[in-house]
C-alpha cells in the first residue's frame, strides 16, 4: 500500500523514535509523495525557556502521553534520505509558555 501525500500534526514530539517512525512514512509514500508536517520545538540551549522546558520534563512526558518538549525535530527528519525537505520556523502566540517554538514542513520523496 503506497499513498501520495500523508500529514502529521505535534506527532513528532511524541513517537519514542523519529528517525524510525520517519523511515517508515518514508516507505509508505508513492515516489514523489508528500510528508507534511507541523509540530513543537524546543527553546533554543541556554535559555530560561529552554531551562523550564528540561526541568519540567519527567513530569510533562506523563501528563503529556509521552511528549518531548524539547525534541530536535529538524534534526530528526532530516536523517532520511528525502528528494526535498522544506522547513519553516515560527513563534506561536500562546497561553502555554512551553509550546512556544513551532516547525512546519513538507517532506518529498
Amino acid at each position: 500500500v503506497s499513498t501520495q501525500s500523508t500529514w502529521g500534526r505535534r506527532w513528532c514530539s511524541t513517537v519514542p523514535d523519529v528517525p524510525a517512525a520517519t523511515t517508515q512514512v518514508h516507505k509508505l509514500l508513492k515516489p514523489g509523495g508528500r510528508f507534511v508536517f507541523m509540530d513543537h520545538v524546543g527553546d533554543a540551549p541556554g535559555t530560561c525557556r529552554r531551562f523550564v522546558q528540561d526541568f519540567v520534563q519527567p513530569v510533562w512526558e506523563i501528563v503529556g502521553d509521552g511528549c518531548q518538549l524539547a525534541r530536535d525535530v529538524e534534526s530528526d527528519i532530516r536523517t532520511v534520505a528525502w528528494s526535498e525537505i522544506r522547513v519553516d520556523r515560527w513563534v506561536k502566540r500562546s497561553r502555554t509558555y512551553l509550546l512556544h517554538d513551532m516547525i512546519k514542513g513538507v517532506e518529498v520523496k
